[in-house]
């Protein structure tokens, strides 16, 4: 399984205060990737955003994509029979195929 995002920008609030700003990346399978970065970078707004976890008032923009696949940013919960997707907790995704 293969996840890409790309310009990936989340907003928040009716000022549409930025949270991430057009972030592009990928994850591939067999490879350990880590998310690293300061307190308050956005390591989990990140997570949130790729899980579709994200609050009600939250915005994303961008194209996330999954084998090729694009996601629906406005769904709250990816599901496919190939994917098995679960938010466990705010620093930590689990992907099973």
């Amino acid at each position: 399984m293969v996840m890409i995002w790309e310009d990936l920008t989340v907003t928040i609030g009716a000022d549409n205060k930025k949270l991430l700003d057009a972030v592009t990346g990928f994850a591939q399978p067999g490879r350990i990737m880590a998310v690293m970065g300061p307190s308050g970078c956005g390591k989990t707004t990140l997570l949130t955003s790729l899980a579709g976890t994200h609050a009600a008032n939250v915005a994303v923009t961008g194209n996330i994509q999954i084998n090729g696949k694009k996601r629906n940013l406005y769904s709250k919960h990816y599901k496919n029979k190939e994917i098995w997707l679960q938010h466990f907790s705010n620093n930590s995704i689990v992907v099973a195929n």
